[in-house]
């Protein structure tokens, strides 16, 4: 325990400030949360608003409809929350395709929920799912991203108000909370850091 707190006094909230880390900040958790999102598909197969063989078409694909978006790829359409949540849906982990969907600036525009519902419509209205034959898992953030919006179409409830109050409050995670850790302008939390293929951290608060 002393020599956690003699690192944590050396040590610093981004690579290349003098500004310290303290056992208050923020730090980010990441895919923590598709633990929790799991967790919550779980809740609502127990209250019977879904079942593991639910498929993405029959939750989203009223809701895509409605928001005028495009209509998902048969095969997509046909992938089930048990497979979603196993990361076996055929869905690949993530391309430039994908990262350049997750990066947009339509965020500015639209509610997460509506974002969500973009993103996938975008990219399931053109891609077709593939499950690779030597292993059908592949770690895929945009089969939790369907996940999120399955679960919030499902309950009624925007998925960031579902865990917080079914998960954080719930199990009075008092410091728990969603976005990035640091404000920005500010460095007032431990700043995620980037290591590129050379080796060089830049700092990404």
């Amino acid at each position: 325990e002393g020599a956690a707190y003699r690192n944590l006094a050396r040590s610093v909230r981004a690579l290349g400030t003098d500004v310290k880390v303290t056992t208050e900040d923020r730090f980010h958790l990441g895919s923590d949360t598709k633990a929790m999102t799991a967790t919550l598909a779980g809740m609502l197969v127990d209250e019977g608003k879904l079942t593991w063989t639910t498929t993405v078409g029959e939750i989203l694909g009223p809701a895509l409809k409605a928001a005028g978006l495009p209509t998902l790829k048969p095969e997509f359409g046909a992938i089930t929350l048990e497979q979603l949540l196993s990361h076996t849906s055929g869905i690949p982990s993530d391309t430039e395709e994908l990262y350049n969907l997750y990066v947009g600036t339509s965020e500015y525009d639209m509610s997460m929920a509506a974002r969500r519902l973009a993103i996938i419509a975008d990219w399931g209205s053109k891609n077709t799912p593939k499950v690779p034959a030597a292993n059908p898992f592949q770690y895929a953030n945009l089969g939790y991203m369907t996940v999120g919006a399955i679960v919030e179409t499902a309950a009624g409830e925007p998925w960031e108000s579902l865990i917080t109050r079914r998960i954080f409050d719930a199990l009075q995670l008092k410091t728990a909370g969603l976005g990035p850790q640091v404000t920005p302008g500010r460095l007032d939390a431990a700043s995620g850091h980037l290591v590129d293929d050379d080796g060089k951290v830049t700092p990404m608060p």
